[in-house]
């Protein structure tokens, strides 16, 4: 049996992880992340991280960039992909 050659976007696709499932592998509920989330001097909303993580809005740069501090791993290892809802880890 032969293996079926991947497309170039198959083999570049990074794996991914929903915002929702990195906030809960930090062991936060939604409170404690716009706490952590505050902290950095971003003001946001419980039900504004919510939608964020169900896809329906897209986060801002600014919050990306507090929610990366919230959860103690660097800017460069959360970005914002395509369709608002998944982050590249």
């Amino acid at each position: 049996m032969s293996r079926q050659a991947l497309s170039p976007r198959e083999r570049l696709t990074p794996p991914s992880v929903s915002l929702r499932v990195l906030r809960e592998a930090h062991g936060l509920n939604i409170p404690a992340l716009v706490r952590r989330i505050a902290d950095q001097g971003v003001d946001v909303t419980a039900d504004h991280i919510s939608n964020c993580e169900l896809g329906w809005k897209r986060p801002s740069n600014q919050l990306l960039h507090a929610w990366a501090k919230a959860l103690g791993i660097s800017r460069l290892d959360i970005a914002a992909a395509d369709d608002g809802e998944r982050v590249l880890v």
